[in-house]
């Protein structure tokens, strides 16, 4: 009988024991709690996740506005210095074509046609500066040559002349020292005797010296005898000397 007396004052003590019902209460509703704190740092920590994922995608948004902005700007700027290049050189192009002659670029819209015109009047350029050097030269020559002839036989008139090809005809050239007294006639009338036809004759001074300048027409270059020429005009004037390369 004690035994389980002593049984029943301890299950007594038990049931009635204020302790124990609190730990089979936090044991019922402590996880609940530890969960809901659990879910609030979760949602607190989603929302830290969710604003530092709008955050990325906003500040990616800035740098993909800030780089196109940039594109732009760059687009811009080329697009300007696209169109001054063109004025520019549309103002070169004008300015060319003030330069150029009408015949080498008439009928020609296309800048590259005017191009092309423009490179044809340099060579034409280029061939009529070869020819005014070599007309230089030989009249430096025939300058010396009469130089030279007056020394030899004292300060009579003395006349030296060239026979050259020029522009698909013959070119005379006279140098003399006596302008007024020079028979310019009778070269004329023997150039006419051998059939050439004369298209242009004109008389300068140069310095000290007179120089006359007659251009012939040829048809055929074949068939006339530039020696036979020569001799005929230091006959009709005889104080002509004849200069040769």
């Amino acid at each position: 009988m004690f035994p389980l007396q002593k049984c029943e004052d301890k299950c007594f003590q038990i049931s009635f024991n204020p302790h124990q019902h609190i730990i089979p209460e936090d044991l019922i509703f402590g996880p609940q709690v530890s969960v809901e704190a659990h879910d609030d740092s979760n949602n607190n920590n989603n929302g830290v996740n969710n604003l530092g994922t709008r955050g990325r995608r906003k500040l990616l948004q800035n740098l993909d506005h800030g780089v196109s902005d940039q594109d732009h700007q760059i687009k811009l700027m080329h697009r300007e210095r696209e169109r001054q290049r063109r004025q520019e050189m549309g103002a070169l192009y004008m300015s060319l074509r003030t330069l150029l002659p009408l015949e080498f670029i008439k009928g020609k819209r296309a800048i590259s046609d005017q191009m092309n015109g423009a490179v044809n009047y340099i060579k034409y350029q280029k061939k009529k500066i070869k020819e005014f050097e070599a007309k230089r030269d030989e009249l430096k020559k025939l300058y010396n040559s009469s130089n030279d002839l007056e020394i030899s036989r004292g300060q009579t008139p003395i006349c030296s002349f060239k026979v050259s090809s020029f522009d698909g005809g013959l070119e005379i050239l006279i140098i003399t020292n006596d302008f007024h007294g020079f028979p310019l006639s009778r070269i004329l009338k023997v150039i006419v005797d051998q059939g050439l036809d004369v298209v242009r004759c004109g008389s300068t001074m140069m310095n000290d010296k007179s120089m006359h300048t007659i251009q012939m027409e040829v048809s055929d270059s074949t068939t006339l005898d530039l020696s036979q020429l020569g001799k005929k005009l230091t006959e009709a004037v005889p104080q002509l000397k004849q200069v040769t390369d």
